[in-house]
Formats: structure tokens, C-alpha cells, sequence
């Protein structure tokens, strides 16, 4: 019976060290009340995008736009459709694609081979760099850059370990995603 379950306490460690930095950075976020309807930095730039594209189907950025912007605005509409489209629905898209970008990094680092502790205090690092941070709480592209970058990454790791095809068309559709959403 105890051999049976000995599979419970990997999983569990391996959750928690995707889950416990995203949690943290969850219920810091929250006490920064990222719920003002009005833009940061140029991110008022990319909501004009999103609106366009809600409003006429076309994407449409605005001059001021020197990004491919195409994923972003993508991104933000699919969060605008249901909840109306606002700085706050696009914060929260950001945050979503933060929180998503956390629980990769953990997989990523995982996938390397990092010792469970480190990949915990690396994920830990990545949430509360002063930029991610700061950048979650607007529609800015660079969170949602960083999220599509790492979980490119881990497609590519696990390609590598696998050399299954499928994996290898993912990554490389999920790099073109960030390479639409920010060139560089």
C-alpha cells in the first residue's frame, strides 16, 4: 500500500515548485492593486490596437506601435471579448500571461535538470525581478515576450530530449508567436 503511493510526494514537490512562486507573486500583485483604468507607460498605444481590432476585425496599430504587436493585441482581444475591453481586462491579461510565464520557468529549469530547491529560487528571482514585476501590472509586451520566449524554450528542451516532432512544431510555432508579439 505504501509503495503505491510513494508517487504522491515527487508530484507534489514538482507542483509546488511551479505552484508556490506563482502563489507568492499572485498575492503580491493583488496588494499592488494593478485595477485603475487608466495606461502606463505606451501600453495606451497597444490598447488602441486591441480596440481596433474589436471594433473593425482588422489590426490596426497606431503609428506610435514600432513592435510587430500582432500576438499582443491577439492576446489582449481574446480577455476584451468577454469582460469588455479596458486597461484593467488588459492588466489582467498581462498578469495571466505572467503567471503562466512563472509556472514555465519552473518546468523550464525542471527540464534542465536544476535541482528542485534552485529551480524554486530561481522562479522565485524571475517574479520579483523589478521588471517582470513592475511590467505585470501593465499591457506592456514585454511579460508576454518573456512568457512565449521560455515556453518556446522548454518545447525546444523537450524536443531535445525526445526527438518527437511534434514538439519541435510547437516550439517553433511558439517562437514565432513571440517573434509576432516583439521583435528584438
Amino acid at each position: 500500500m505504501l509503495n503505491s503511493l510513494a508517487f504522491i510526494r515527487p508530484l507534489r514537490f514538482a507542483v509546488s515548485v511551479r505552484f508556490i512562486p506563482v502563489a507568492i507573486w499572485i498575492v503580491c500583485i493583488a496588494a499592488v492593486d494593478p485595477f485603475g483604468n487608466f495606461p502606463l507607460n505606451d501600453d495606451w498605444s497597444y490598447a488602441i490596437a486591441v480596440q481596433r481590432l474589436l471594433e473593425t476585425g482588422q489590426f490596426h496599430p497606431t503609428d506610435w506601435t514600432s513592435t510587430t504587436l500582432l500576438t499582443h493585441v491577439l492576446w489582449g482581444a481574446l480577455f476584451s471579448l468577454p469582460f469588455g475591453a479596458s486597461f484593467v481586462t488588459l492588466r489582467f491579461a498581462t498578469i495571466v500571461a505572467g503567471a503562466l510565464g512563472l509556472w514555465l520557468f519552473g518546468a523550464l529549469l525542471r527540464a534542465l535538470g536544476c535541482d528542485r530547491r534552485i529551480a524554486l529560487l530561481a522562479s522565485v528571482t524571475l517574479a520579483f525581478n523589478p521588471i517582470f514585476f513592475a511590467l505585470s501590472n501593465t499591457f506592456m509586451t514585454d511579460v508576454g515576450f518573456a512568457t512565449l520566449t521560455i515556453g518556446s524554450a522548454l518545447l525546444f528542451v523537450r524536443y531535445l530530449h525526445s526527438q518527437r516532432m511534434g514538439y519541435l512544431i510547437a516550439a517553433l510555432v511558439v517562437a514565432l508567436a513571440a517573434t509576432l508579439l516583439r521583435q528584438l
